[in-house]
């Protein structure tokens, strides 16, 4: 795995990472999904970031 100080995007050109190492990305979701997302983050008094995190740890099986 690269560094952090090699990583690429996908046009080859630098990526947005973190000091913690967390990779920036941008997606694209629904109206419906966004506002789902909004109100649990409320609700559960976490970010959306949080929650979608969790989300994908869940669904790929991945340890914390």
């Amino acid at each position: 795995m690269a560094t952090k100080d090699q990583r690429t995007g996908p046009r080859g050109g630098k990526t947005t990472v973190s000091k913690r190492g967390l990779i920036r990305k941008t997606i694209w979701i629904h109206e419906d999904e966004n506002e789902a997302l909004r109100r649990a983050a409320f609700e559960e008094r976490k970010t959306e970031t949080e929650i979608v995190r969790e989300l994908l740890r869940q669904r790929f099986g991945l340890s914390d």
